[in-house]
């Protein structure tokens, strides 16, 4: 559908162009191949170029952010052909770019150019297929580029599989001050490479701006005492966040017994986040004994 023909909330009326500042092209149940071989989808670079000097937001996604894609052994999502479109070299007013299904939206062009977005604050880059790596590619490829972006305030990086790419972050992207991850597909990978808290933690040292940090993980270490090791990993860092929220999608309750040493490490990671405003750590369930001594150390 042109741009000229998208509706506004009021019925029976369409936004002027002039008017366009926030654009989000949303997929909804629609099979990858399905796309590539869209006609109107080569007209897409055409009708984003008659608004590309007055977007602020530009997101590309699926509707709701509910997962699109599913592998499939017949089609090959590494060797397909791009998407028939290519994005403007200049936006002069984009403050925040979007693209949730890189699979499909490839943006290495954006990319190529994104010096020319001078205003840009928020990057997102994610993928669905645990297959395909292509948060990893676009990462390395700005990292390998020696790409300085120091507008860009907020980055949130989906499904990053290699967390070691996280070295160059802090070079690329000076000024961040909010780095969200997501990693829910490790448990779909038959060669999981753990998203260890400890690995990111080290990585976020160089960022010397971050504020807040947030960790969508898939699991928790079976060992807890992994996990509470790698946080403490984070002292430095945490003398200058204001706030760490960790979660992970819950797949089943299951109350853990904190050891003895797990318990004493865990009243030490207690003492070192104690200095930021706010810190989450979701569904880490304890069982009624551990919790209970915790509450009365920090009571």
């Amino acid at each position: 559908m042109p741009l000229s023909r998208i509706m506004d909330k009021s019925p029976k009326r369409h936004m002027p162009l002039s008017q366009i500042k926030w654009l989000n092209i949303a997929l909804n149940k629609v099979h990858p191949c399905e796309i590539q071989y869209t006609p109107n989808v080569s007209k897409l670079s055409r009708m984003l170029h008659q608004v590309d000097d007055q977007l602020v937001n530009l997101c590309f996604g699926t509707v709701q952010n509910d997962l699109l894609l599913m592998s499939d052994d017949e089609y090959d999502y590494e060797n397909s052909s791009q998407i028939g479109f290519h994005l403007s070299k200049k936006m002069p007013k984009l403050r925040k770019f979007s693209n949730r299904i890189v699979e499909m939206f490839r943006c290495a062009d954006f990319l190529q150019n994104i010096e020319m977005m001078p205003l840009l604050e928020t990057l997102v880059l994610g993928r669905d297929l645990a297959e395909v790596r292509g948060v990893d590619d676009i990462l390395r490829g700005i990292c390998n580029a020696k790409m300085i972006l120091p507008s860009v305030r907020k980055l949130e990086l989906i499904e990053l599989y290699d967390p070691r790419l996280l070295d160059g972050v802090a070079t690329a992207f000076p000024n961040v001050e909010r780095l969200e991850m997501v990693r829910l597909l490790a448990k779909e990978l038959k060669e999981e490479v753990r998203l260890d808290v400890g690995v990111v933690l080290e990585a976020c040292r160089g960022l010397s701006a971050l504020k807040h940090l947030k960790l969508t993980l898939s699991v928790y270490p079976a060992e807890m005492v992994d996990f509470i090791q790698g946080l403490l990993q984070g002292r430095e860092l945490f003398q200058r966040l204001t706030t760490l929220e960790i979660t992970t999608c819950r797949w089943k309750y299951v109350p853990r017994n904190l050891t003895e040493d797990e318990m004493v490490l865990f009243k030490q990671l207690l003492l070192v986040i104690d200095k930021m405003d706010r810190v989450t750590i979701a569904n880490l369930d304890l069982n009624e004994e551990s919790a209970n001594i915790i509450l009365d150390f920090i009571a």
